[in-house]
């Protein structure tokens, strides 16, 4: 049950996160920012899902998030040929799945056509839920999305970065709790 009401995260997420690459004043201040957080709770991450210390196994989605921004970025400053336009994107998307990130590919392709279809709701309801429906409970996240009016926000910027590694360092209590 936890695991469904957990999949609506990604793809809030990954809205905001196509949404702040468009408000976003310094990209290389906003790409450090997401490599930072990917640092911090890749030990939680790595503690609370796999039990132990660092590992290859897995990669926290603050890598997913990271690259998806990248992909924005390097898609919107590429004006030549369409091919090209592409190179960035795939090159994220190949990246997500050679580290083993949380969603991989899948999830730099969801920040991707969030980013694309920002400008008609209805082209991302109909081009997201697609990816979305692999993931059960995920597409229910596209219900508040809809609402959505597309203006930055207003100061809840930090409590979202420290919600991901604080949520995993309080599971991994949790898994200490009731396996000792």
């Amino acid at each position: 049950a936890l695991r469904l009401i957990g999949r609506l995260a990604f793809p809030l997420y990954a809205y905001q996160l196509a949404e702040g690459t468009q408000h976003t004043r310094n990209t290389g201040r906003y790409l450090l920012r997401l490599a930072l957080f990917a640092l911090l709770s890749e030990l939680p991450f790595d503690l609370a899902l796999q039990g132990g210390h660092f590992t290859w196994q897995a990669q926290n989605v603050y890598w997913t998030l990271l690259l998806g921004a990248g992909a924005i970025f390097a898609y919107q400053r590429t004006e030549q040929s369409i091919w090209l336009k592409w190179t960035g994107p795939l090159a994220a998307a190949a990246t997500a799945t050679l580290l083993r990130t949380d969603y991989g590919w899948y999830g730099v392709l969801v920040i991707l056509l969030f980013f694309l279809t920002r400008q008609d709701s209805q082209k991302r309801a109909a081009w997201v839920v697609i990816p979305l429906a692999m993931q059960v409970t995920a597409p229910l996240a596209l219900l508040p999305i809809t609402h959505a009016n597309g203006e930055k926000g207003r100061g809840w910027k930090w409590p979202f970065y420290l919600f991901y590694p604080v949520h995993l360092l309080a599971l991994y209590a949790l898994r200490l709790w009731l396996a000792p």
